[in-house]
């Protein structure tokens, strides 16, 4: 298995090319599905929030409500699985990844996103860094961290890049 990580919401996205079956874990009310849609691929979404039903059901969006466990989506495979700001929620990470990939095609990729712990903005604002998020993130990842991670559930990095989102630079001078 292989990922690719970016840290902007809504990049690992673009990784979708037309006809490809995408999974977005954690896909929230779906705009990324729509996005995918546009992009020419068979979106998926698993979201835990029952809240995005009605949102979900107006917009015609695959949305499972609930858990990979559930076994969402029964005899699909994807070729793509994007998390946007989802891993550093999971409790244990490790047994996610195990689960996603039984869903992956053969050179199927999962592409995520997360908050940079040693980022500028981490580095610059210290304890005030609005991606602490405690007590919501149950981890904190780097580049580093995230390598290593990786290579202890024998995934492969395919790529790797930091990008902070204007909005966030926004938020983050305004939190302090």
């Amino acid at each position: 298995c292989s990922w690719k990580a970016a840290s902007t919401p809504h990049t690992c996205s673009n990784a979708a090319k037309p006809g490809t079956t995408v999974l977005d874990y954690g896909c929230g009310a779906g705009l990324s599905l729509l996005e995918l849609r546009k992009l020419g691929a068979d979106a998926y979404g698993l979201e835990a929030d029952a809240n995005v039903r009605p949102v979900a059901d107006a917009l015609k969006l695959r949305i499972h409500i609930g858990s990979i466990d559930d076994d969402p989506f029964p005899g699909v495979r994807f070729d793509l699985i994007v998390l946007n700001q989802v891993l550093e929620h999971i409790p244990q990470p490790d047994r996610l990844l195990a689960k996603l990939a039984a869903r992956l095609n053969a050179g199927g990729h999962v592409t995520l996103s997360f908050p940079n712990s040693a980022s500028f903005y981490a580095r610059r604002f210290g304890r005030d860094w609005i991606n602490w998020h405690i007590p919501y993130h149950l981890h904190h990842f780097n580049s580093c961290s995230m390598r290593l991670f990786f290579a202890r559930c024998g995934w492969r990095v395919l790529s790797m890049r930091t990008i902070t989102p204007n909005l966030w630079t926004v938020l983050q001078l305004r939190a302090t």
